[in-house]
């Protein structure tokens, strides 16, 4: 439910970012359905009537900070001239990398946890559904083909992550996964292109 509260006030602002932080760090040794609502609140230095003032579930919590990745990655995807990208990808993993970066604590929760599959394929989603409207130009009569090149990116890119963080290690870095990751994955798909647009050359229409 919609709570009649003023978002940009510093005070909703400050208060809503505790409750979040909490979360997420309660995220972090527990799965999100042992998570109780006093332990938010005391986490976040807040009484329970705060809580319910801001949130009505600890799942409203979740959706919360689901909702705020989302549009991070959307204005990232948005930002993106994807020609461009390609040929030179670590501006884009830069951003991705930055954007994993703020919410590492909760990325690595996402990542190792089962119950969270529905912001994954929801990630994925955003993932397939912007790149596929800069792929039109590239496969302008090939519905198919596309569709397992955007899974192959997104799946990769999710895929890479999660094993960095299943793996726990200092080495390699989040900035080196980042390069690697848009190396295998635009490298790869390079020649995914070169071979459609050579099509497209040789083709007598």
């Amino acid at each position: 439910m919609e709570k009649n509260l003023n978002t940009k006030d510093k005070r909703v602002i400050k208060t809503r970012k505790a409750i979040i932080g909490a979360t997420i760090q309660l995220m972090g040794t527990k799965r999100i359905e042992q998570i109780t609502v006093k332990e938010i609140a005391d986490t976040a230095l807040i009484n329970r009537k705060t809580f319910y003032t801001h949130y009505d579930s600890i799942y409203d919590v979740l959706n919360d900070i689901e909702n705020g990745i989302i549009q991070s990655l959307i204005q990232i995807l948005d930002s993106t001239d994807f020609s461009a990208e390609r040929l030179n990808p670590y501006p884009l993993f830069e951003k991705l990398t930055a954007m994993i970066s703020q919410d590492a604590e909760f990325f690595h929760c996402l990542l190792q946890s089962s119950g969270h599959s529905h912001l994954l394929n929801k990630i994925k989603g955003v993932i397939k559904d912007h790149l596929l409207i800069q792929f039109d130009k590239y496969f302008p009569n090939d519905p198919v083909l596309p569709q397992y090149v955007l899974e192959f990116i997104a799946s990769g890119l999710i895929a890479v992550y999660q094993q960095w963080f299943d793996a726990n290690e200092p080495e390699p870095s989040l900035e080196e996964i980042s390069r690697i990751t848009g190396l295998l994955i635009f490298d790869g798909v390079n020649g995914v292109f070169r071979q459609k647009q050579q099509e497209l050359l040789d083709s007598p229409n």
